[in-house]
């Protein structure tokens, strides 16, 4: 299971009321190991976490989760185990532009407002090139998040589908060979 495929299963469960990724420092001094764990809260507290970095790494020895129904522990601890036991290698999530071509073929990237909805920007590709960190994470998705674009702009991933991807570090990769030569 991908990250960006538990956080869409991880917004399915309603009492989850927020969720983070948090720092761990492990060992002694001489060989402290960091760790990313992510950190699931309800309105009682915390209720379990998972290590990103270490397969087979989970917690949900809190209070608040034995307090959730059987039903609720039963689901969350199969999505957390089955993210717990996918390898390291198989956890990254692909991130992609989507984009279309308009009747004069000029590229139109669909970025995703702060309201969370979509809008699509005609931008020359060296724009792209100049745009920060935290500009440039709002023209990308996870699959899991295309899977919720409306019906008309789901991306189909196919040469002839209306709205079109390309993975970032193609587009980067793109972007380098056209503009730094």
């Amino acid at each position: 299971m991908r990250i960006d495929e538990l956080y869409a299963k991880l917004n399915t469960f309603q009492f989850i009321e927020n969720y983070y990724v948090a720092i761990k420092h492990y060992g002694d001094d001489e060989e402290e190991t960091a760790m990313r764990v992510l950190k699931l809260y309800s309105e009682a507290g915390k209720i379990a976490e998972v290590n990103l970095d270490t397969p087979y790494m989970l917690r949900t020895t809190y209070s608040p989760f034995g307090e959730r129904t059987l039903l609720e522990r039963q689901a969350l601890l199969k999505v957390l185990v089955e993210f717990a036991n996918t390898p390291i290698e198989q956890r990254h999530s692909e991130v992609y532009f989507a984009y279309f071509n308009d009747l004069h073929h000029l590229p139109h990237f669909i970025k995703r407002m702060s309201n969370n909805r979509l809008t699509d920007e005609m931008i020359p590709m060296a724009y792209l090139n100049t745009l920060s960190e935290e500009q440039l994470q709002s023209y990308l998705f996870t699959t899991s998040e295309m899977e919720s674009f409306p019906k008309d702009y789901q991306p189909r991933f196919t040469p002839d589908s209306f709205v079109k991807v390309k993975t970032f570090d193609e587009m980067i990769h793109e972007l380098d060979d056209r503009f730094n030569d």
